[in-house]
């Protein structure tokens, strides 16, 4: 996975640099947003052996992402809520359009969640860095999420309180064509 993480992260960091590719990749979608979350979220919960602990309600919309990205994404930010989170302790998927043009994508569980100094250190982070994936377990995965909503022409916040769990929110722009 680390290999594939890595290719994944080069090939976007590419996009990010070339205006043309850049363009391109933002006329990306996924058509059946909610199946595509579900389908994710499901996964994840299976690997974990925590499917009763998952609680989805997510609309439907055709969001401007690509679906084996919205796919990395949600792995990626699901693998963290399960991991850090105890069996018998609620993740939470919601999504609704917030406007007619934004889907607000909502990953919230009851885990361990962070100091304030990670979670700033998420929000900050601009490049990979080894050193802080050691210090704060923090890295690569959650740089390609990153990539990935920046390129796309969305925005991310993580709220996070020790002992009590984290909250993830994405907007990602809907194709309403």
């Amino acid at each position: 996975e680390s290999i594939g993480n890595t290719m994944l992260y080069v090939h976007l960091e590419l996009i990010e640099t070339d205006r043309d590719r850049k363009k391109e990749y933002s006329q990306n979608e996924t058509a059946n947003a909610s199946m595509e979350i579900k389908a994710i979220s499901q996964m994840v919960a299976r690997k974990y052996d925590r499917e009763e602990d998952l609680y989805v309600d997510v609309a439907d919309s055709r969001v401007k992402i690509a679906a084996e990205h919205l796919h990395k994404l949600m792995e990626e930010v699901l693998d963290n809520a399960f991991h850090f989170s105890s069996p018998g302790s609620p993740v939470h998927i919601t999504g609704r359009l917030k406007q007619p043009d934004v889907y607000h994508l909502r990953i919230h569980d009851a885990g361990q969640g962070m100091y304030p100094e990670q979670v700033a250190n998420m929000v900050h982070m601009s490049s990979f860095d080894r050193r802080r994936f050691i210090e704060t377990h923090t890295g690569l995965g959650w740089m390609i999420v990153r990539k990935i909503i920046d390129l796309c022409g969305g925005r991310v916040s993580i709220q996070s309180r020790l002992g009590e769990g984290t909250l993830i929110e994405f907007e990602v722009p809907v194709d309403r064509s």
